[in-house]
């Protein structure tokens, strides 16, 4: 069985980042640029090896759009025991309409005659977890996001775990071919030697053309378009004043309050002063006023 996964290697958000000058992606502070495949790609590469070794055959193909920066994700994707690695030439962009994305995809998997898609339920460009059920629709097969785990039942029918919010998990069925869209909560991707690294180095990546794929720049006209990118506004830091009517006393018991006061409109009362036994009395005469101490109960 022809597995594909597409992954995508973008800016590791790890690394500190800002909007670029005319406010329409992001750029790296640092001077080289760090390029990292998502977590969620990973969690989809791991997926498809591992359901390539338990069937015992097949072969597992990865895909990946951009320009040369790509290149070294697919050598890590031949070091984790891909067998073959496929460019698809485009422009890196910091955002990229996932329309755009999923009709490349498409054109890839009709080429490779594809068995099953992989890919990450979330990628950092543009992260909108759309691309995936996009493809499965232009394929015309079922999608399944947010998966965390694949078996394979018979020849045609799949069962798959996917996560909900809270932790929770649903398990159903789903006919063969289709596109899973994966969660990075996967287990741990297993290491990947240095030794193996160096050698997929070495190995040359193939190129194709959007003409190899039977597209022309005008057919991938995006259908959303970034407006405009911009830091979050600052969150205001509370400085909590005491007012300057009040005595000293009352200005050091807010302090050492965190100030916090109480509001005898919405049910507070003052602080009990006084000797213990005093503060006794009105602790007690409080609890009997609340119903919460019965005169004369018995222990």
């Amino acid at each position: 069985m022809e597995i594909i996964v597409f992954i995508k290697s973008g800016l590791d958000v790890n690394v500190s980042l800002k909007p670029a000058p005319e406010g329409r992606g992001l750029i790296q502070e640092e001077r080289d640029p760090v390029w990292r495949m998502a977590p969620d790609d990973r969690a989809a590469l791991e997926e498809a090896v591992r359901i390539r070794e338990a069937l015992g055959s097949g072969r597992v193909t990865a895909v990946t759009t951009g320009s040369r920066k790509q290149d070294r994700a697919l050598g890590y994707c031949l070091a984790r025991g891909v067998e073959r690695a496929f460019r698809i030439e485009m422009e890196d962009s910091a955002y990229q309409d996932a329309f755009t994305v999923a009709r490349v995809w498409e054109k890839a998997a009709r080429k490779l005659d594809y068995g099953l898609i992989f890919c990450g339920n979330r990628n950092w460009n543009p992260n909108s977890a759309q691309s995936a059920v996009i493809l499965a629709e232009l394929l015309g097969i079922p999608a399944v996001t947010r998966v965390v785990r694949t078996e394979i039942r018979d020849q045609d029918l799949l069962q798959v775990q996917r996560r909900l919010e809270k932790g929770d998990r649903e398990i159903l069925e789903c006919p063969r071919p289709a596109v899973l869209a994966v969660d990075h909560l996967i287990p741990e991707p297993r290491y990947v030697s240095v030794n193996a690294l160096m050698i997929s180095d070495r190995r040359a990546i193939p190129v194709w053309e959007l003409a190899d794929l039977g597209l022309k720049p005008s057919e991938l006209e995006a259908r959303t378009r970034l407006q405009a990118l911009e830091p979050p506004r600052p969150r205001p830091k509370k400085i909590q004043a005491p007012d300057s009517s009040m005595s000293a006393d009352q200005k050091i018991s807010l302090l050492l309050s965190g100030g916090i006061t109480q509001d005898k409109k919405k049910g507070g009362s003052d602080f009990v002063k006084g000797k213990p036994e005093q503060v006794a009395d009105e602790i007690i005469k409080f609890l009997k006023e609340k119903g919460l101490i019965v005169t004369g109960a018995k222990n």
